[in-house]
């Protein structure tokens, strides 16, 4: 699906999106302050934001909106402007969301957060409406800026592992703690998993397919972290069929 939206983008990506020193900055801080979402089509990550986001991200901006020092953006005339000019010159293009819910979620355990299917229909007329209706796919990516730091902090580790045999012996005895810790967590999320399928399975086979108790069901879930351990269990009893 994105790729059809992307399709005739080569060229823009090899010459960048023609835009201003003020445009690149006003459009890099829309990107990531809309309250963007991301999903996955087709294989590659995308990102989209409703309309009516984007325009009060600028309104309301303390750096580019009317209330800002140099006010780049001095009223909602001129914020709708930018924002048809970004579009114009293809930084996203506008669609229709539509969410499909799984008919058949009887094979989820109660409790387990069912996933929802999002697909997006492309729609013809190419003017910016700063309402919830219409919903718009971001081709302007932009590395964000904790990425880079996170780049340059691995640069920094790995170097300074290559220099580890110049480390004082109580810093190294440290790191081996901490790894040492880290590899503990990671085995214990791994074994909760494991320990959660046997579980599941055995009382499936010894209640004849009738009782689904699933320990942790939110472990594996597209979620938060602290969301993966709630509940803590979901259990569901099917009725065995009468003649």
């Amino acid at each position: 699906m994105s790729n059809h939206y992307r399709r005739g983008m080569e060229d823009e990506e090899q010459v960048g999106f023609d835009l201003t020193k003020e445009e690149e900055e006003i459009a890099y801080y829309l990107r990531f302050n809309s309250g963007y979402k991301e999903v996955d089509l087709n294989k590659e990550t995308v990102a989209y934001t409703r309309g009516d986001k984007m325009f009060q991200c600028l309104i309301g901006s303390s750096k580019y909106g009317p209330s800002s020092k140099g006010k780049a953006i001095k009223n909602e005339k001129e914020a709708l402007n930018i924002l048809q000019s970004f579009m114009d010159k293809k930084l996203f293009v506008k669609v229709e969301k539509k969410v499909f819910k799984k008919k058949d979620i009887s094979s989820f355990p109660k409790g387990m957060k069912v996933p929802k299917k999002l697909k997006f229909y492309n729609v013809n007329h190419h003017n910016f409406d700063k309402n919830d209706s219409y919903y718009y796919l971001w081709n302007y990516n932009p590395v964000p800026l904790y990425k880079k730091i996170i780049g340059l902090c691995m640069i920094f580790v790995a170097i300074a592992f290559c220099l580890m045999p110049l480390w004082p012996e109580s810093l190294r005895i440290g790191v081996y703690y901490l790894s040492v810790a880290a590899a503990v967590f990671i085995g214990f999320l791994f074994g909760l998993f494991i320990f959660q399928q046997i579980l599941f399975y055995i009382l499936m086979i010894v209640t004849c397919g009738r009782l689904r108790f699933l320990f942790l069901p939110n472990l594996i879930a597209e979620c938060g972290f602290l969301e993966s351990f709630v509940p803590l269990y979901s259990i569901e009893w099917k009725e065995g069929k009468t003649e």
